[in-house]
């Protein structure tokens, strides 16, 4: 997350067994630190922005 001056490492899974291990509903689906945060719908950078900071104050 150079953006955000963050170290972080990011996955893109497209196994649909892998995928099977989540709980979601939809694709495309964000999950942060183990929490689903979007589902269906490609999120703004903003909101991505937004989770990371939270996921990161948790």
């Amino acid at each position: 997350m150079v953006t955000l001056y963050r170290a972080s490492d990011v996955e893109h899974i497209t196994d649909l067994g892998e995928i099977a291990r989540y709980p979601v509903r939809g694709y495309p689906a964000l999950i942060i630190n183990g929490n689903t945060v979007c589902v269906g719908s490609v999120p703004t950078k903003e909101n991505i922005k937004t989770w990371v900071r939270q996921a990161q104050n948790e």
